[in-house]
């Protein structure tokens, strides 16, 4: 028997963190409510994240989510 997984959508921000305008958050829904988070590494209880676009600005967010899930990325 499969086991539903934990997804959330994430609508990025440019400048989310590490644009010129700090403090402007990703808007995120999980299917059941809408949320803000500063940061992508904030979102931790999920087996899929699906991002809309990947802004240069949080390639650094990504690659942490990326070495959490997947272990070691050289």
């Amino acid at each position: 028997m499969r086991t539903a997984s934990r997804v959330v959508f994430v609508d990025t921000s440019r400048i989310g963190r590490g644009g010129r305008r700090r403090g402007k958050p990703h808007v995120c829904y999980d299917g059941e409510r809408i949320f803000k988070v500063s940061g992508l590494t904030g979102l931790k209880d999920y087996d899929e994240i699906f991002i809309d676009t990947l802004f240069p600005e949080i390639y650094d967010e990504v690659l942490e989510l990326l070495r959490r899930v997947l272990g070691c990325i050289c």
